[in-house]
C-alpha cells in the first residue's frame, strides 16, 4: 500500500515531539532518536527554507532538516560557547510520524550541559518537546517548550529531573 503525507496530514490536537538518546561512549557521541509529526516538519522546513520543501524529495529534505536541526536542537556547555557538532544519520517516515537520527560530538559526556530543544516551536505554540535521555546508567526526562525552551541536563542522587534554565 502506498501513502503520502498529504494522505495522513489532519489536523491533531497535541503538538509533542518525543526523542531518545543514549551518550555512546565508544563513539563519543550522544545517539538521539526523534519523533515528530510530518506535517508539523514540513510546515518548518517551509517557513524556515522560505520555499517548498517535500520529505518525500529525499536530498532536498535531508539537508533542509540538517539545517533546521542544527538551529532548534542545540547542546552546549553555555550559551556563550559553541554549539556540540551535530551529525545527520537518516529519516524514517512512516503514516503518523517522522523519525529523525542523528548524532552530536560529546568526547566527555553531556553532563552538565544545557540542551535548547526548540523543535517545532516555529509552527506550534502549545509544542512540548520530551527527551529521554539514557546517561550514567540512569534515564532523565528533559521537556522543552516554547516558555522553557532550555534545560541543564544533570544527573543528581535525587532526583531525575531537568533543571530548567
Amino acid at each position: 500500500m502506498s501513502w503520502s503525507l498529504a494522505d495522513v496530514a489532519t489536523a491533531h490536537p497535541f503538538h509533542t515531539s518525543t526523542a531518545e538518546a543514549e551518550w555512546n561512549a565508544e563513539s563519543q557521541r550522544l545517539e538521539v532518536a526523534l519523533r515528530v509529526s510530518g506535517e508539523d516538519l514540513e510546515a518548518a522546513l517551509n517557513l524556515n527554507a522560505k520555499e517548498r520543501i517535500k520529505l518525500d524529495d529525499s536530498d532536498a529534505a535531508d539537508e533542509a532538516i540538517q539545517s533546521y536541526l542544527k538551529e532548534s536542537f542545540v547542546i552546549r556547555r553555555t550559551k556563550e560557547e559553541e554549539p556540540l557538532e551535530l551529525h545527520w544519520v537518516g529519516k524514517e517516515a512512516t503514516p503518523k510520524a517522522v523519525w529523525l537520527y542523528f548524532e552530536v560530538d560529546a568526547p566527555i559526556g553531556i553532563a552538565g550541559y544545557e540542551l535548547t530543544n526548540r523543535v517545532l516551536h516555529d509552527v506550534e505554540e502549545s509544542q512540548i518537546n520530551t527527551l529521554v535521555l539514557k546517561l550514567d546508567g540512569r534515564k532523565l526526562s528533559l521537556r522543552c517548550d516554547r516558555k522553557q525552551p532550555t534545560v541543564r541536563i544533570q544527573v543528581d542522587d535525587v532526583a531525575n529531573e531537568a533543571t530548567p534554565r
